[in-house]
């Protein structure tokens, strides 16, 4: 009962606090700017001539060929080595393709990222749980 009582006590002098008349506060003044001894002036800007030269619009330039890192063997043995290491979680498969600065894996886009390094990699797929 005692708590309630200050409690209410409390919010009743919070909001007659807020709603106290108050002086207006002064009108703000622009701050002291020294001024130029010379005005400004507007000065006319010669109009360019014409130019008689044709100029092409931009446009994209359609790819000749397709790119060949798609056609590269050694690319395409890579991804295949890299799947292959993943579908049968072959961790010596997996840590031959680690870079020796490490790798990075994340499980969410903006997740956690956890650095393995070849050493790691070959236990990937291990667990104690």
């Amino acid at each position: 009962m005692k708590r309630t009582l200050l409690s209410a006590l409390l919010i009743a002098v919070l909001l007659s606090g807020c709603s106290l008349p108050s002086a207006a506060s002064p009108t703000p003044t622009w701050p002291a700017v020294p001024t130029l001894g010379v005005p400004f002036t507007e000065t006319a800007t010669p109009i360019p001539l014409p130019v008689d030269s044709f100029t092409p619009v931009p446009t994209l330039t359609p790819i000749s060929a397709a790119p060949t890192i798609c056609t590269d063997p050694k690319v395409v043995a890579l991804l295949d080595s890299l799947k292959v290491s993943i579908l049968d979680a072959n961790g010596a498969l997996l840590s031959s393709l680690v870079s020796p600065q490490g790798m990075e894996v994340r499980y969410f886009r903006n997740g956690a990222v956890i650095m393995y390094t070849p050493e790691q990699a070959k236990f990937l797929f291990e667990t104690t749980y």
